[in-house]
């Protein structure tokens, strides 16, 4: 699947002109046009430093996980999409605020397809793949988030900021679970409580405002 989508993005030239002025090359500055060895040469470079940086990330996860007394399956699941998520978004903004709302939109669109597909697969294929009760309980909360994101965009013909709020609560009950049953503190139920509550009263401030743009 994720082959044919490669081909199928390749093929379409549509937008190829949505581009606009690309910047010069890091290892070759100053030249509107590159040589392809240059290029490939500073993909390699920029892969192998995000393979290096994953290896540093994972580790660092792991040694704060025993050093916290949490599960290693839990802090990953709330970090690492944080540090993989984040450079993804600034790249869509990044391109969004330059006028390449093609480019931004084939970033988000093939990270997901990429993430959906092959990762997974290798993940299933190369590790034992024993689900944990945290695990099941991640994988049900992002289905919940996702079915309730495609009926919201199926009943209103349009996704809302609001929408992606209350889809992202769900995000903060893992957590939430986690630490009460690890430390015996029920105050960790006011606090994320807390948390979500604020990201519901954004999520009702904006479709404030989206009436009254409305109404304008």
């Amino acid at each position: 699947m994720y082959i044919g989508f490669v081909v199928l993005t390749i093929r379409d030239k549509a937008e190829a002109a949505d581009a606009g002025d690309l910047k010069s090359l890091y290892l070759q500055p100053g030249v509107g046009e590159p040589s392809f060895g240059l290029v490939s040469l500073q993909l390699l470079v920029s892969l192998a430093l995000i393979v290096g940086g994953a290896h540093i990330l994972t580790g660092g996860v792991e040694q704060i996980a025993l050093q916290i007394g949490l599960p290693t399956f839990v802090l990953s699941a709330l970090i690492i999409p944080l540090a993989t998520e984040l450079p993804e978004t600034l790249n869509s903004v990044v391109w969004i605020r330059q006028g390449k709302d093609s480019l931004a939109l084939g970033n988000v669109t093939g990270a997901m397809v990429f993430q959906s597909t092959l990762v997974p697969a290798l993940g299933i294929w190369m590790t034992p793949w024993n689900l944990t009760a945290e695990a099941r309980l991640t994988a049900v909360l992002t289905f919940s988030a996702a079915l309730f994101t495609v009926v919201m965009y199926r009943v209103r013909r349009v996704l809302e900021p609001w929408t992606l709020l209350i889809a992202s609560t769900l995000y903060f009950v893992l957590p939430m679970l986690t630490l009460v049953k690890r430390f015996h503190q029920a105050h960790y139920y006011w606090i994320f409580g807390g948390v979500i509550a604020i990201i519901v009263v954004m999520a009702l401030f904006t479709v404030q405002k989206l009436r009254q743009t409305r109404l304008r």
